[in-house]
């Protein structure tokens, strides 16, 4: 379902390529921000246009890196603020320069490789592949129901108490409307193990960032409270992160804490690791506070 809505996402925002001038921050990361971030809420807040180029797959740093280098390279889009959701498992995979979806966000859907004989599958099931078990034990156990069927598509929904539909918005938000179920816990077990590659690559995005003047910000999408109970992921990579932007001279706003986001509160997720529309609502306006005061302090107006 996630590579879908990223395939539909990447299409439906293809048209916004070519206006190099008028965009003034993206969005990019993972489906995490895809889903918990609106553009059109930072749009009005910040008075400044605003692009989500966030997708299902985008954690991957080489993917990154290489979509921002061609954003540049082509002159297609020069934003003043890149606001990058860097999630918990991001830097583990190892990286890889393309996927099946960033051909459609440069209409060269013809390039577009299948999923599943692309490096990037590989990259994503050797980091994920060690939880097959423990999902076919939570299935025994009756922790998951069955895959949901409908007519056109076969998709696995069980990490939805309900699941009602999502809608994709001009500006690449996707709307989700589903709602948790406690007993589907995505990334549970993943630790905190960023591979040597992605680091470098990762030095090379902040490094691009700042030969073209552009201010890089990085924030942490919030997480289900059911998830947070693994805290020693989220512990060692609030640690590295903290200490990474400290010596680029970088900000994390890390919203993934009961301090700055309510975990607890059920209503505001569709799954584990995903806000509903109404999670991303809340939000978008506490980031649109928090990036304010973060151009204040660098502008001094």
């Amino acid at each position: 379902m996630f590579s879908d809505i990223a395939k539909e996402k990447m299409k439906k925002v293809a048209t916004k390529m070519n206006t190099p001038d008028s965009l003034q921050v993206l969005i990019v990361g993972s489906s995490h921000a895809q889903f918990g971030i609106s553009p059109e809420i930072l749009q009005k807040q910040l008075d400044c246009s605003v692009l989500n180029l966030a997708y299902g797959g985008g954690a991957n740093m080489g993917v990154q890196l290489t979509l921002l280098q061609k954003l540049i390279d082509e002159k297609r889009i020069l934003p003043k603020l890149i606001i990058f959701g860097m999630d918990v498992f991001a830097l583990n995979a190892e990286p890889t320069t393309s996927d099946q979806f960033q051909p459609y966000l440069f209409n060269q859907s013809e390039e577009a490789t299948e999923f599943f004989n692309s490096k990037m599958f590989y990259s994503y099931f050797k980091l994920y592949s060690r939880f097959i078990p423990r999902y076919i034990a939570q299935v025994k156990a009756g922790h998951y129901s069955l895959p949901y069927f409908d007519k056109k598509n076969a998709y696995d929904l069980s990490m939805f108490s309900k699941f009602n539909s999502y809608e994709i918005t001009d500006g690449g938000w996707v709307k989700g409307n589903g709602f948790l179920n406690k007993n589907y816990i995505r990334y549970s077990e993943t630790l905190f193990n960023p591979a040597k590659k992605a680091l470098f690559d990762l030095d090379e995005y902040v490094g691009l960032c700042k030969k073209n003047n552009i201010q890089l910000v990085f924030i942490q999408v919030p997480e289900n409270n059911v998830c947070l109970k693994w805290s020693k992921k989220y512990t060692d990579f609030e640690i590295w992160m903290n200490q990474f932007v400290e010596k680029n001279n970088l900000q994390y706003l890390n919203f993934n804490t009961l301090a700055n986001y309510p975990t607890t509160n059920d209503s505001l997720f569709f799954d584990s690791d995903h806000l509903n529309k109404e999670g991303a609502e809340l939000l978008s306006i506490k980031l649109a506070e928090k990036i304010k005061l973060l151009t204040k302090t660098t502008t001094g107006k």
